[in-house]
């Protein structure tokens, strides 16, 4: 598995360099900021916080949420050096930057949307907005559901980080413009409907779910948005129809 565990310092590091420009992907780092419900939130809730008020919190340890282990299609067909390979070679080619559907995708390599507002959050408060109908079995939480708040006290982003035992995902809601970063090639993208409501999905390099994925959901407000690593898409977008927030 050094090929995983390599693979994921490389993302952390790319991120990390982000953290100053964009509040927003500064937490895709560190974690979603989401609570379970129910009995979910209480072991949710025991876990040990570290960090928190000038920084993104998260827990000591993850969190165990769901029981069970979630085995990714492209484990059980042992396709992780076909994947790496297909991530490589889309790697290479343009990163696509233009309108799909009702959102507007740019590269991490671009500039941000200039009809969206984008500052460094400087306040990490708990919040409980997003609430979860669906997540793979073995899911952890890496953190507490957390907002980044602007210094002039609006509202940059929701964010809650999860883990199973060899995928991640991210889940997280941002208001105003349908805008986000991505780092695929055009031919993974597509526009979508999820749940009834218009959306945008990225593929994976590979059909069984190696590599990176997307789906993002247009809300009344702005989008929910699930940023996941070695999930199928399918998985994707069955976490992204389970996601609820009133205010969003």
């Amino acid at each position: 598995m050094r090929w995983l565990v390599k693979r994921r310092l490389i993302w952390a590091m790319a991120v990390v360099m982000l953290l100053g420009v964009v509040g927003a992907i500064a937490a895709v780092v560190v974690v979603t900021g989401l609570w379970p419900t129910g009995g979910e939130s209480q072991r949710a809730a025991a876990g040990e916080i570290i960090g928190g008020g000038g920084g993104p919190p998260s827990y000591l340890e993850p969190v165990p949420i769901v029981l069970g282990d979630y085995v990714p299609p492209w484990e059980k067909a042992g396709a992780a050096e076909r994947g790496m390979a297909a991530d490589i070679a889309d790697s290479k080619k343009p990163r696509f930057a233009g309108a799909v559907g009702e959102f507007r995708l740019y590269g991490f390599d671009q500039p941000f949307s200039v009809e969206k507002k984008r500052c460094v959050a400087v306040e990490f408060p708990l919040v409980s907005d997003l609430k979860f109908n669906y997540l793979p079995p073995g899911t952890m939480a890496r953190g507490p559901q957390y907002a980044g708040v602007c210094a002039d006290g609006s509202v940059q982003f929701v964010l809650q980080e999860f883990i199973t035992r060899n995928t991640s995902f991210n889940i997280g809601y941002e208001p105003g413009e349908r805008a986000f970063a991505h780092d695929a090639s055009a031919e993974r993208i597509s526009a979508a409907t999820i749940g009834g409501r218009p959306a945008v999905v990225i593929r994976p390099p590979i059909e069984e779910g190696f590599g990176r994925s997307w789906a993002a959901i247009a809300t009344d407000n702005g989008f929910i948005v699930v940023d996941a690593h070695e999930l199928p898409l399918s998985e994707t977008i069955k976490i992204a129809e389970g996601v609820e927030c009133e205010s969003c």
